[in-house]
């Protein structure tokens, strides 16, 4: 059985949308965990009336006060009977044959995580931002091919991929055995947990697998907590800023060699001065947080040259 923890807030929007998205999986043997994280709104009558009126799968609604998505996962985990746990984010979709495709890639290649590509989306229009999380795929060279559009991660090669650029891993894509979490704790940051927990994945040796395919569309609106498909500086700075504070807190949860430490150290020297500085609107924002950036690489010949072309030619 797969168990589906789903942490919500607020989505009475989505709620009934998402339900119906579950019901429509070709992989049937499920049970549903729905962790309410401070809602105000309706959203659990409307759940009500849905486990009065489908029969479909077995739902269970939790309430806890507002602690973020990362502690309503980790409290759906608690309740979990399935020996195979995805987790569902309420206002994004998975094509019907999402569970179906990365259960049997989990048990036939005796995987412990397996994950798939993305789309993104706008929600307004539907539109397409991104057509696959994996357009870039720089980090074919961290994993070996077990089939067509299947393979495994090469765990070493896969650490420092995951640390310089991403491996597109995400709770909302992703499906782990349940045996996992009796090991690692799901990182309670409000930004970047998903980043820190495929990084602790591979770092506990778990055996990890990816889909080229997509099998999930994500939302683009404007209660995302994140920037991602925005040109907001505010929602820019609060997302950067935030995952600068969770990478500062990767020690409290695993062990980096001194070369993962330097890669980190650099990943974020470029969030403060390429992402944060560079894209700042005021003349003095953009100094202060390109500094910071300089601080933690002396050396980036790049930076020091937008630096300098910042302080003169920039008033």
């Amino acid at each position: 059985m797969v168990t589906i923890i789903m942490p919500c807030y607020n989505r009475s929007e989505f709620i009934i949308k998402a339900l119906t998205n579950i019901q429509n999986q070709t992989y049937k043997e499920i049970e549903v965990i729905i962790v309410d994280d401070g809602s105000n709104d309706n959203t659990e009558q409307l759940i009500e009336k849905w486990r009065e009126t489908e029969k479909a799968f077995e739902i269970r609604y939790f309430y806890q006060k507002n602690q973020g998505a990362a502690a309503a996962r980790q409290n759906g985990l608690a309740h979990a009977s399935g020996e195979i746990v995805a987790f569902f984010d309420s206002d994004d979709l998975w094509q019907p044959d999402y569970l179906l495709s990365l259960r049997k890639a989990l048990i036939d290649f005796n995987l412990d995580w397996v994950y798939c590509a993305v789309e993104r989306r706008l929600l307004e229009d539907d539109s397409l931002i991104s057509a696959s999380s994996f357009e870039k795929k720089g980090f074919r060279g961290a994993a070996t091919r077990l089939e067509d559009g299947l393979f495994q991660l090469n765990v070493n090669n896969a650490i420092e991929e995951s640390i310089s650029n991403g491996i597109h891993m995400g709770f909302q894509n992703t499906l782990f055995r349940r045996e996992i979490f009796d090991k690692i704790g799901i990182p309670n940051f409000r930004i970047g947990e998903d980043r820190l927990m495929a990084l602790c994945l591979l770092k506990s040796k778990f055996q990890g697998g990816f889909l080229e395919k997509v099998l999930v569309s994500v939302y683009e609106h404007r209660d995302n907590t994140t920037s991602s498909g925005t040109s907001n500086y505010n929602k820019i700075k609060f997302t950067y800023v935030n995952l600068i504070k969770s990478y500062q807190n990767y020690s409290n949860y695993v062990a980096l060699s001194a070369e993962e430490e330097k890669l980190l150290n650099k990943k974020i020297a470029g969030y403060y001065f390429w992402l944060l500085g560079y894209n700042a609107p005021s003349r003095v924002e953009k100094i202060s947080f390109m500094i910071k950036g300089l601080w933690m690489q002396p050396s980036s010949l790049p930076m020091w040259k937008t630096f300098l072309a910042t302080m003169f030619y920039i008033k």
